[in-house]
């Protein structure tokens, strides 16, 4: 070994990486222990609005969990951004896994609309030294699957140059879009 040693990052890593400080508090002694989470995308449950669905991701839970230092039960999960990425990336939680009467699984998809912005706030998830920084979030482009399952359809992309002009991308064609027409899909 040469001693030399060089640092490294991937330009996935710079550019969406996100940590989350998870902590887990007992309820009955108040016994905590912390671990850092990595994230290069939030994969949020499916609600009404883009909003509650991030909400839901960072909100505190109740678990049902032996404490390590006394008799306790349970214990409240809590979690707050610590870095933010450079680009933030949101995965709605679409595909439903449901088994069929033959033991095999098949995977329904979610039609129901959500309701986003043009711009996203993670600024009241900061958390620790970073507690109060703005993390905004521009919409830059949104993929759309186009059929009513997981086993069969068409992804397609609506994304936004830098001339803020907005392009629907299906396969080899590209044509103009709206944001009015990106967030109605």
């Amino acid at each position: 070994s040469s001693g030399f040693q060089t640092s490294f990052c991937f330009p996935t890593e710079k550019c969406f990486e996100a940590s989350v400080d998870v902590k887990l508090c007992c309820n009955k002694c108040g016994w905590a222990r912390s671990k850092v989470e990595y994230y290069r995308h939030f994969s949020v449950e499916l609600e009404e609005n883009l909003g509650k669905a991030v909400d839901n991701f960072f909100k505190s839970e109740v678990l049902e969990i032996d404490c390590e230092k006394c008799s306790g039960k349970e214990a409240t999960q809590t979690k707050t951004l610590s870095k933010v990425p450079g680009a933030l990336v949101l995965h709605l939680k679409r595909f439903i896994a449901e088994g069929t009467d033959s033991g095999q699984w098949k995977y329904r998809k979610m039609q129901d609309k959500v309701e986003f912005g043009l711009s996203a706030s993670l600024t009241k998830y900061m958390g620790g030294a970073n507690k109060g920084k703005e993390a905004k979030f521009n919409l830059k482009s949104v993929i759309h699957h186009i059929g009513k399952d997981a086993g069969s359809g068409h992804y397609v992309t609506d994304a936004v140059g830098t001339d803020d002009r907005w392009t629907n991308y299906n396969d080899a064609v590209a044509k103009p879009t709206s944001a009015t027409n990106v967030m109605d899909d």
